[in-house]
């Protein structure tokens, strides 16, 4: 789901519900919330860059691709934390 400067995502699975989140705070910088009913919510800043098809979420520091967000469809594929989505 889109709102504004924000994506919403929800998958159901047989264990767990995975919520996650992203608002973009400004032409650089992205906060991303993720929880689980497993996991506590965490919190994080990250940088992230456009092209006409994708946004690339990159760590803050170390520069590594954590997330690729479709702007076709907004469905998100990332590198990390694999096994919440």
């Amino acid at each position: 789901m889109l709102g504004g400067k924000k994506i919403f995502c929800v998958e159901k699975r047989a264990e767990n519900i995975v919520l996650l989140a992203f608002r973009f705070n400004n032409g650089f910088d992205v906060t991303i919330f993720q929880e689980t009913n497993n996991h506590p919510l965490e919190i994080n800043t990250h940088i992230y860059n456009t092209s006409t098809s994708e946004i690339h979420i990159k760590h803050y520091v170390q520069g590594r691709k954590l997330y690729i967000i479709s702007r076709k469809n907004l469905s998100v594929n990332t590198t990390e934390w694999t096994s919440l989505l």
